[in-house]
């Protein structure tokens, strides 16, 4: 599919999604962060597929003690301004989410999730789509999204990009030597996907 045909498709799904109330768009930096925005996050999470299917270990928000480290680092003005999120919004609810930091001219994906019951909106998405749109609106170069791939990036336009390895350093050789046999045979890792935004002009 190409990048203007799925374009085309993520605005017709958006307009579906207008069809369960109105459709809006918060753009979160800097002195906007607050415990509120933390907690509206959390219930994202706690609403999809983070909250019913793990332990929710791998959530960023769900619980106070997950959110309380991002509300440190937010309390630190230069973070507060390199940490961004894009929230979609349906009659003023949050139904999806990405979170992002900027560092120089490249965009890092965090974090992003959506409710499960919005699932057939691809509110996800939207959500991506919308972090890429602000991205290229903010000046980024690059929009990194992490490792791993469903196909929804590569329909993006993503490609692959940096490779990167897991290291585990063991002073004793016969303690190696017994991770080793427990650790496994080394299992090649997801390359990084990333996203060349346009340049302006």
């Amino acid at each position: 599919m190409s990048r203007k045909s799925t374009a085309r498709r993520m605005a017709r799904m958006e307009r579906r999604l207008a069809e369960n109330g109105a459709v809006s768009w918060q753009y979160v930096r800097g002195r906007d962060w607050n415990e509120g925005v933390l907690a509206e996050l959390g219930g994202v999470e706690a609403a999809s597929w983070i909250g019913s299917k793990t332990d929710g270990s791998g959530a960023e928000f769900m619980t106070s003690r997950q959110r309380v480290q991002w509300h440190h680092a937010a309390s630190d003005p230069v973070l507060a301004d390199m940490l961004c999120a894009t929230i979609l919004r349906v009659d003023g609810r949050a139904v999806a989410f990405c979170f992002d930091l900027d560092d120089g001219p490249v965009r890092y994906g965090i974090a992003g999730t959506y409710r499960t019951d919005f699932g057939k909106y691809e509110v996800g998405k939207l959500a991506n789509r919308r972090s890429l749109a602000d991205a290229i609106g903010a000046g980024q170069q690059v929009l990194d999204l992490g490792a791993g791939d469903s196909g929804y990036k590569r329909k993006m336009g993503a490609v692959p990009g940096y490779s990167f390895v897991d290291l585990l350093f063991v002073r004793s050789r016969s303690t190696a030597r017994l991770l080793k046999g427990m650790w496994g045979p080394a299992m090649p890792a997801p390359e990084p996907m990333a996203v060349e935004v346009p340049a302006h002009g």
